[in-house]
């Protein structure tokens, strides 16, 4: 059984309220899924995508951007630690707000205002390039950080709704590998265009903007995508008061009291610990590689974190497979383990060598492994209530590992450590990971 408390009660419950199982409970006991669901789920997983392709596209055009025109400035100097860090600043600060909306109101209403502010947002990102003033554009990036922090909890939590438990798994993996697909092709097109406009252009600051404008038309087609989407239950009883703006803590604190929610939750604050410091190593050896040309880092670096993606399209299928009839837990320490080994011929043998790729591959492989059921299981987990904001403590959570990543990173560029022996630091906690979730799996319950 789970700890007997009030706060385990509070965060986890088998028995949902038939308010919001209305769209789940169905869906467990039958065969299929009615076409309005599958439809709703599909479009979904392509509003997710889009949202992940965004974010990842603006992030290396302006990487790209910073590296050209502002290199011996602070910006240019850090740019892939600003980057990386305004990204999970917001889901420290905003993570309990965007966890009451998501509870309080329908999840699919809060998704429609977070898709209708990034097409806002997108205009304050091409003002700012237009008076070629690389601080406002970085505003802009740090405001659609605080869109998806927004958006991420109800993405998410609507997943059950629409699917149920049973499906869960299956489904978690058709959206880690289309979320991974989407950030691959941001991250490899953002690199490249940037590269390829500016080389046409001749001006990097037009360059940028042009993407930036061809992104914003982009970001239109979610708000087509979310009429696909039924009305998904709101929670009216759930009472706002000042205290939400500063409870993330608290939430976060009442999660990591209940045994398979605390397990599941650091595991994946692992997982996105090694993914910050992967994105900072990749734009690293992109500069190390092309210290003269910022366009062509990008691009390098670019294609380094495709590598990664492509493994972890793989990884998200073969669990998606694996989770046919439940979440396959199993693949957790697996995955955890395999990471750890992956990274030593990435740190070990030539950049940009066959085997260097290999070992990116396999990293997102096992990468994949280790992620998409710990997510399937925090969703399932969750009772109805409070998913939201248990989901919102999670990126809270996984936030901060992102801000320690930087600040590692940046300390050891600090001491001067070559980015491949950086890389070595991920494998002795990746295999004290694994040791862990072996011994004490998260659905082994107390």
């Amino acid at each position: 059984m789970l700890e007997e408390s009030s706060t385990s009660k509070e965060f986890s419950d088998s028995r949902a309220s038939p308010r919001d199982t209305a769209l789940t409970i169905d869906h467990d006991h039958t065969e299929k899924l009615s076409r309005k669901i599958r439809v709703a789920t599909g479009g979904t997983l392509g509003i997710q995508a889009q949202n992940a392709f965004n974010d990842n596209f603006v992030k290396f055009v302006l990487v790209g951007l910073a590296l050209m025109v502002a290199r011996e400035s602070l910006i240019g100097r850090h740019i892939e630690i600003i980057t990386s860090s305004i990204l999970p600043i917001p889901f420290i600060l905003f993570a309990p707000m965007a966890g009451y909306l998501a509870d309080r109101f329908s999840k699919r209403s809060v998704m429609l205002v977070a898709l209708v502010a990034q097409t806002l947002i997108f205009a304050i990102i091409w003002a700012g390039l237009q008076l070629r003033d690389i601080r406002i554009a970085l505003l802009g990036f740090l405001l659609l950080s605080v869109q998806s922090t927004l958006f991420s909890p109800a993405k998410f939590g609507i997943v059950k709704e629409l699917v149920g438990s049973r499906r869960l798994g299956m489904v978690a993996g058709w959206m880690g590998m289309a979320t991974m697909i989407a950030i691959l092709a941001g991250m490899t097109m953002g690199g490249r265009m940037f590269s390829l406009m500016n080389t046409k252009t001749g001006d990097a600051w037009t360059a940028a903007s042009l993407l930036v404008i061809w992104a914003g038309v982009a970001s239109l087609i979610p708000l087509r995508l979310i009429k696909l989407i039924p009305r998904t239950p709101a929670h009216p009883q759930l009472p706002f008061s000042r205290s939400i703006l500063w409870e993330h803590f608290l939430h976060l604190a009442r999660a990591l009291k209940i045994r398979p929610l605390r397990i599941s939750m650091l595991g994946l604050a692992y997982f996105w610990f090694v993914s910050y410091l992967m994105g900072l190593f990749t734009i690293n050896l992109g500069s190390e590689l092309f210290p003269d040309n910022g366009a062509k880092a990008a691009a390098a670096a670019s294609t380094m974190y495709l590598m990664i993606g492509i493994g972890i399209i793989a990884g998200s299928l073969g669990v998606s497979l694996c989770s046919r009839r439940g979440i396959a837990m199993w693949l957790v320490p697996v995955g955890a383990a395999g990471m750890g080994l992956a990274i030593l011929p990435v740190a070990l043998l030539e950049t940009g060598g066959w085997g260097f790729y290999v070992g990116l591959v396999m990293l997102g492989v096992f990468g994949g492994a280790f992620n998409v059921p710990l997510t399937a299981f925090l969703q399932d987990q969750a009772d109805p209530e409070h998913r939201g904001r248990v989901l919102a403590a999670n990126n809270l959570l996984t936030a901060s590992s992102g801000i320690f990543a930087g600040a590692l990173v940046l300390g050891l560029k600090a001491l001067a450590i070559p980015t491949c022996a950086q890389m070595l630091w991920i494998i002795p906690p990746s295999l004290v990971v694994a040791g862990l979730l072996w011994l004490f799996p998260a659905h082994r319950q107390l």
